[in-house]
């Protein structure tokens, strides 16, 4: 008996010599392999009894492939294990004769991320207890494949699945959607020494019984060896709990008399209970997960989401427009009398003055009115009525973070920016907080000046 209790489960196994046996050499094992956690089960389908056991053979090879392959998906890292493992067998028969008709049921379950993968080949079996009833999920099948193979013992037909060593390929079936139990489910797994003496509703009954999972598998073994103990009685418990998601959902593979079929659709006679089916919802998303539509989706999402940067932060819809001051050719003079304009060459002389292009400020986090005036020189006044700026500020007309603005360097009482204009705006003249700016402020500068 072994019992082991960790993180997210716990397990217990057991194995009985049958009274016609005259040695036990099933396997039990359970090991932790790069590919998750493997609980396996093999048994010696033939009478020889030969010195190192071709169930010994078969768990060797299995816990070598799975502690020393890593494939991404668990079930073909089960299947290739399987498949590894008969080749190997049938060739050591060839080259050692005393092993030349040595076959091997095996049942195999390999649980990665709480998702479990499984299979059965032989008088082996599977069983899902969902909270409820123990669900018959894999069962091997032992009939005589002679006709279904050729002279050379290649498989002709796909969907059979003989024992381990006795063909030279097999193609074992394993689910390829995950079994995902939750907290109280268990998998049971088991030889034909227990599942021809013990039924399903016997089966139940132990299982709904809150006793520990050790004293499940004894009450199991004897209840097996009670009704006949010709066959070895082997089996392993397992228990999960700690789990953290509360959904249940497994599709069994079908099983029709003794032999395992793979399906897309389970049996109306094995159909879980309608909170253990896959929602329409996770079909799609997993069909949606490889396909090309995803990589569109996503394509545009990244295009609309670039877009939305542009125009928020580099694209301005109202770019900088230098205004021009309008001189009239006939002008009033204070008396009425009218009063000739300037000559084209006395304003093209009055106008030589550069007027300095406004510069575009990126507002940063922190930045205040003051600070942008000890940069710039220029009066917030000046910069918050700028017509190229409107809409640019907050409620209380302060600048906003990430937001271009324009500074009309016009107005900038810096001769760096202003070097013909900037005495006009010094503090002397917009006062020392900037009070004297405004329109007419401007105005007046414009009037003489421009």
């Amino acid at each position: 008996m072994a019992n082991r209790k960790l993180k997210n489960f716990e397990y217990a196994n057991h194995s009985e010599k049958g009274s016609s046996k005259n040695r036990n050499t099933d396997e039990l094992t359970y090991l932790e392999s790069i590919n998750g956690s493997v609980f396996l089960l093999c048994q010696d389908s033939s009478a020889h009894e030969l010195e190192v056991s071709p169930a010994a053979l078969a768990t060797q090879r299995l816990k070598y492939y799975l502690e020393n392959e890593f494939v991404e998906k668990p079930s073909a890292a089960l299947r290739n294990a399987l498949i590894y493992t008969n080749g190997f067998i049938y060739e050591y028969g060839r080259k050692n004769p005393e092993y030349l008709n040595a076959t091997v049921n095996c049942a195999c379950i390999l649980i990665r991320d709480n998702k479990v993968f499984y299979t059965s080949l032989g008088e082996l079996s599977l069983y899902y207890f969902n909270g409820k009833r123990p669900v018959l999920i894999s069962k091997g099948d032992i009939g005589d494949f002679e006709d279904l193979h050729d002279a050379e013992g290649d498989p002709q037909n796909p969907d059979t699945v003989p024992l381990l060593g006795k063909y030279k390929e097999i193609d074992p079936a394993v689910n390829r959607e995950p079994l995902v139990p939750v907290n109280e489910d268990m998998l049971l797994m088991c030889s034909k020494g227990f599942y021809e003496n013990v039924t399903e509703k016997s089966i139940q009954k132990i299982l709904t019984d809150p006793m520990p999972v050790q004293t499940k598998v004894y009450r199991f073994v004897d209840m097996a060896s009670i009704a006949s103990d010709d066959e070895n009685i082997s089996l392993q418990l397992i228990s999960f709990y700690n789990l953290d998601h509360d959904e249940r959902k497994f599709v069994p593979l079908a099983v029709k008399k003794s032999r395992v079929i793979k399906k897309k659709a389970p049996d109306k006679e094995h159909t879980p209970p309608d909170s253990d089916k896959t929602s329409v919802l996770d079909e799609y998303r997993e069909r949606l997960k490889d396909s090309p539509v995803r990589y569109i989706l996503v394509g545009i999402a990244v295009l609309l989401i670039a877009y939305m940067f542009y125009d928020l932060f580099i694209r301005d819809p109202m770019p900088p427009v230098r205004r021009s001051v309008d001189r009239a050719v006939i002008s009033e003079d204070a008396s009425g009398t009218d009063v000739l304009s300037p000559s084209e060459e006395e304003v093209a002389e009055a106008s030589s003055a550069p007027i300095p292009d406004d510069a575009v400020y990126l507002v940063k986090s922190g930045d205040t009115w003051s600070r942008i005036y000890t940069q710039y020189g220029v009066c917030s006044w000046f910069i918050r009525n700028h017509p190229s700026n409107e809409g640019k500020f907050d409620n209380d007309d302060n600048p906003v973070a990430g937001t271009r603005i324009y500074i009309p360097l016009l107005y900038s009482a810096k001769a760096e920016y202003n070097p013909d204009f900037y005495r006009e705006f010094s503090l002397q003249k917009t006062g020392s907080r900037c009070e004297n700016a405004n329109q007419a402020f401007i105005d007046k500068f414009e009037s003489e000046n421009l």
